[in-house]
């Protein structure tokens, strides 16, 4: 993703080159005036256009506000003296990305000095090789308070630009008839070259991205385990509440993940498994955890958007940590009948089963719909849950004929039989108030298919 932005992000540069960013002020205005239509569709394009022209014009005033150092006296003897080097070139434009946050900012000023014949080419060329090593830099710094995957992802960046650079500088003399065979403008020559460095560094290393990753597990290992933290909630997207609504959304289809997967231990449980037992309870801290880290993430957005979204997401919190604990306790009543070598009948195995089955089908259904925007979907889980509640009323009324027929299986194994069935019931009913309160949670929220959890 980080090779295939810094592609991306040198087209900036092709616009600035094609003069694009003269239009800025125009795509504002376009932008701004499709937002005030009803259609969301225009709506999303207005937003892209404004979008687009304000990072234009941020790109031009940039460009304006380096203007001076061209017409610098000490610019210019500056240039002077170190553009026979071409790796003091290279160091000035390291250092010029890393004092501006923006690799673009110092290949415009290149472009714009050898558009005067200011600057030769092979020296402005020595200034972009240089500005690709600063961006990397600048993202390492950004990633200091961040997990061990983005330090990885930061510093192999940086090793691969830094190896692409010193590979690059010494052959700046063999570009320039290359670059004008594709384009005689100066400014164009340099805004491919910026495109083409980084394009052929992302397509060399793309082949390489496995042994480069394991390299970086070997020098950066895991720290050791604390627990299960939250995925997707972060601090820093609070001051956009709708973004931030969004992420814990996604924290919260992890969380139903979990769920899912003690549902599948809990269901398909055949015998006394100790190790099963201690995996669903290890899940069931895991929800927990996360549950409450997305209680106190909710509670600081409360403020910020309507009541009945935030009510609405957190009672499907709730409930999913309320079938969490269901689900552990259906687990122990199993345990209890094993620990005592006892079986439930083999009807009242087969009635219990088949609720089991269409719990985790209603479960499995309603939960991944949610993960992936699909209220509709969610919402019409909720059609069959009659057929459910006599299934388990006609379970109960059986048991209760198999009592009076004086079966031992059934009397030895009644208070398991028929708390099974209530936990089962109550695990159906937390899945309706999920299910109910999707509408509201969703209500002015746009959320992609998450690839986070794997809801299958």
């Amino acid at each position: 993703v980080m090779l295939g932005a810094a592609v991306g992000g040198t087209l900036a540069v092709q616009l600035v080159s094609l003069k694009v960013t003269d239009s800025a002020l125009a795509l504002i205005a376009l932008g701004f005036a499709l937002t005030l239509f009803t259609p969301r569709a225009l709506r999303s394009a207005g937003a892209a256009l404004l979008g687009l022209g304000l990072a234009f014009l941020g790109l031009g005033l940039m460009i304006d506000g380096l203007a001076p150092l061209q017409q610098s006296a000490l610019t210019r003897e500056l240039l002077a003296q170190v553009a026979a080097s071409p790796w003091l070139m290279a160091a000035f434009g390291f250092v010029l990305t890393l004092v501006l946050h923006s690799s673009n900012a110092p290949v415009v000023l290149v472009m714009a000095m050898a558009g005067t014949g200011m600057l030769g080419l092979a020296p402005a060329l020595a200034v972009v090789l240089g500005a690709n090593l600063g961006t990397p830099v600048n993202i390492y710094l950004m990633t200091l308070g961040q997990g061990i995957e983005a330090k990885r992802a930061a510093l192999a960046h940086i090793g691969i630009k830094a190896l692409a650079v010193l590979m690059a500088v010494p052959l700046i003399a063999l570009a320039p008839p290359a670059l004008a065979w594709i384009d005689g403008d100066s400014a164009r020559q340099l805004a491919n070259a910026h495109t083409l460095f980084n394009l052929l560094v992302a397509l060399a290393v793309l082949p390489a991205l496995a042994p480069i990753d394991r390299a970086l597990r070997r020098w950066l290992p895991d720290p050791p385990a604390q627990g299960p933290r939250p995925k997707y909630i972060d601090d820093g997207a609070l001051h956009s509440p709708d973004f931030a609504y969004g992420l814990a959304f996604r924290e919260m289809a992890r969380v139903a993940d979990h769920v899912l997967r003690m549902a599948r231990a809990a269901f398909d449980a055949r015998d006394a498994e100790p190790l099963l037992l201690e995996h669903v309870r290890r899940e069931e801290e895991v929800v927990d955890t996360l549950v409450h880290e997305l209680v106190k993430y909710l509670g600081r957005l409360h403020d910020q958007l309507p009541a009945e979204r935030i009510q609405a997401l957190l009672a499907m919190c709730s409930s999913l940590e309320g079938i969490g604990d269901l689900l552990k306790r259906l687990l122990r009543q199993r345990h209890k009948l094993w620990s005592q070598g006892l079986a439930l009948s083999d009807e009242g195995r087969a009635e219990i089963d088949a609720v089991a089955a269409v719990t985790l089908s209603r479960a499995r259904e309603m939960l991944t719909a949610l993960s992936m925007g699909d209220i509709a979907r969610c919402e019409s889980s909720l059609d069959g849950r009659a057929g459910l509640t006599e299934a388990m009323q006609a379970s109960r009324l059986a048991h209760l004929a198999r009592l009076n027929a004086g079966r031992d299986d059934s009397r030895m194994t009644s208070t398991v039989h028929l708390d099974s069935l209530t936990l089962l019931e109550q695990i159906n009913t937390e899945l309706d108030n999920i299910a109910r309160r999707a509408g509201v949670a969703f209500a002015g929220q746009a959320l992609a298919p998450d690839t986070g959890p794997c809801l299958g």
